[in-house]
C-alpha cells in the first residue's frame, strides 16, 4: 500500500542517526586540523593540549590515550613532540614514584586557549536550537555515552550520573529535582556534566540504580 511506502523504503532510525554522527565526526575532525595546522601542530597534539588545559592537575599518559581515543604509542609520540616544543612537561606522579603525569606549560596553556572552549561551529549550531531541544539532546547524549561506555567503545567519562555524590529525583516535579552531595546543593538536568573534576565513580550497582532513577517507566530519559 502507498501509505507504508516510506516504511518499506526507509532504513531504521538507528542507522540514519549513526550516519548523522559519522557526518558530524567528519566535520569535527576537519575542524581539529584547521585549528591545529596554523600553530604547527597535528590534530592529535592539539587535542592533547586542550585536554591538559582542562586538567591542570595533569594526566597519566594512559589516561590521555583513552580520553582522546587513540592507541598509547600514538598518544606518547604526540605528547613527546609537545614536550620538545616546550608546550608540555612530564613530572613524577605524587602518589606513584614510578609513574608520570603530563602537564601543559604556560606556553601550552596560552596556545590551548587559542583553540577556544570547543568546536565553535558546532557550539553555534547547537546554540541555534531552542533551549528545550538542547536539554533533550543533552539527556540523550548522556544516555548514549553511558551505553558506549558499558560496551567498552569509549573511555569512562566523569559524568554526574555515574557519581557517588549524585542523587536523582530528590525533589521530583521541580526545576531542580536532583542533588549533589559533594557541594550539598540541588541541581537540574541542565546542570548535568559530562566531565566533572570532582566526580567520584559510584559502584556499578549503585550507578545502575541512579540511572534507573533518571529514566521514566518507559525506559526513556526525562
Amino acid at each position: 500500500m502507498i501509505e507504508d511506502m516510506f516504511d518499506r523504503l526507509s532504513e531504521p532510525a538507528a542507522n540514519r542517526l549513526a550516519d548523522g554522527f559519522v557526518r558530524v565526526a567528519a566535520a569535527l575532525k576537519a575542524n581539529d586540523w584547521r585549528d591545529a595546522t596554523p600553530h604547527g601542530l597535528t590534530a592529535t597534539q592539539a587535542r592533547i593540549l586542550s585536554l591538559l588545559r582542562d586538567n591542570p592537575e595533569g594526566l597519566r599518559p594512559v589516561t590521555i590515550a583513552a580520553r582522546i581515543g587513540v592507541k598509547a604509542p600514538t598518544a606518547s609520540e604526540a605528547t613527546t613532540t609537545l614536550i620538545q616544543k616546550g608546550l608540555a612537561l612530564r613530572v613524577a606522579a605524587p602518589d606513584d614514584g614510578r609513574g608520570n603525569l603530563v602537564l601543559a606549560t604556560r606556553d601550552g596553556l596560552k596556545l590551548a586557549d587559542r583553540f577556544g572552549g570547543g568546536p565553535l561551529f558546532l557550539i553555534d549550531a547547537l546554540g541555534d536550537m531552542p533551549a528545550s531541544d538542547q536539554l533533550s539532546l543533552l539527556r540523550l547524549m548522556l544516555r548514549l555515552i553511558r551505553s558506549l561506555q558499558r560496551a567498552g567503545h569509549v573511555p569512562n567519562s566523569r559524568m554526574c550520573l555515574d557519581c557517588k555524590f549524585f542523587q536523582p529525583k530528590v525533589a521530583p516535579g521541580t526545576d531542580l529535582p536532583h542533588h549533589c552531595h559533594f557541594v550539598g546543593a540541588p541541581l537540574g538536568d541542565r546542570h548535568l556534566r559530562l566531565d566533572c573534576p570532582e566526580q567520584s565513580p559510584a559502584p556499578l550497582p549503585v550507578a545502575d540504580e541512579v540511572w534507573a532513577g533518571f529514566l521514566n517507566d518507559r525506559g526513556e530519559v526525562r
